[in-house]
C-alpha cells in the first residue's frame, strides 16, 4: 500500500527542467483512461499539462480534472503541481473557481476518494507550514519562502471545504496528534521528526485555514 502522506514541495519528485517542460506538453494528449492508469508521480505532469500557466484556464476539461482528483495517485500528483509549482497560479489568490468547484466537489463526497482528498487536503497545509520552521533554523532562504508559498495555497483550497463537518473532524484529529502525539497523526509527526516549533507552526497553519479549531 503506497503512504497516503507526502511532501508537498515538487522539488522532492520533479526537476526543474522536467516541470520547464510541462509547459510546452499538449493538452490534446490527455483523456480519462491515460489518467486513470497513471501513477504518482506521473500523475503530477498530467495535472501541470490539463491546467497549464494561466489562470483561469478556457480549455480546461472538468471531466479530466475530475477524473484526476478522483484517485488517490491522481489527488496526490495534482496538489503537488496546483500548490508547489511556481508557474501554475490557480491556487493563488483568487482561487481558480474551477478547480474549486472539482475539489469541493470531491471533498464533499462520503467515499474513498473524498475520504483520501480531505485528509490529503489538511496534510497540505501541515506539511509546508512544518517544514518553514525547518529550513528556517537550518538557515535555507530559497526553500523557507517555497515552503511558504506551498503553504499558502494549500490554505486557501482548504479554506474552500472548511464547514465542512468530515473536514473539521479530520483537522481536530490532526491537530490532537501534532499536540499530545497521538494516533495516526501523531505517529506521522513522530516520523517526520517534528519539534515544538514545527508542531505550533502546523497547528497555526491549520487554525487559519479551518475555523472553529
Amino acid at each position: 500500500m503506497r503512504p497516503l502522506f507526502i511532501p508537498a514541495l515538487s522539488v522532492r519528485f520533479i526537476s526543474r527542467r522536467r516541470q520547464r517542460s510541462l509547459q510546452h506538453s499538449s493538452r490534446m494528449s490527455l483523456d480519462i483512461p491515460t489518467i486513470r492508469a497513471a501513477r504518482f508521480p506521473a500523475t503530477a505532469d498530467h495535472a501541470a499539462t490539463l491546467l497549464g500557466t494561466t489562470k483561469p484556464t478556457p480549455s480546461l476539461d472538468d471531466a479530466l480534472l475530475r477524473e484526476l482528483f478522483s484517485s488517490s495517485d491522481g489527488a496526490r500528483g495534482a496538489l503537488v503541481a496546483v500548490l508547489s509549482y511556481p508557474s501554475i497560479p490557480h491556487c493563488d489568490d483568487p482561487l481558480d473557481q474551477k478547480l474549486a468547484s472539482v475539489v469541493s466537489e470531491i471533498a464533499s463526497r462520503d467515499d474513498e476518494a473524498g475520504a483520501t482528498l480531505r485528509t490529503l487536503l489538511v496534510t497540505n497545509v501541515v506539511m509546508p507550514n512544518a517544514m518553514t520552521v525547518t529550513y528556517r533554523q537550518l538557515g535555507k532562504t530559497q526553500l523557507m519562502e517555497a515552503s511558504a508559498m506551498t503553504a499558502r495555497r494549500a490554505a486557501n483550497l482548504l479554506r474552500i471545504v472548511s464547514a465542512d463537518q468530515k473536514v473539521k473532524d479530520i483537522a481536530r484529529e490532526f491537530v490532537r496528534g501534532l499536540r499530545d502525539d497521538l494516533g495516526t497523526f501523531g505517529a506521522f509527526a513522530t516520523k517526520w521528526q517534528y519539534g515544538k516549533g514545527e508542531r505550533e507552526q502546523a497547528i497555526k497553519g491549520i487554525g487559519e485555514a479551518v475555523d472553529g479549531i
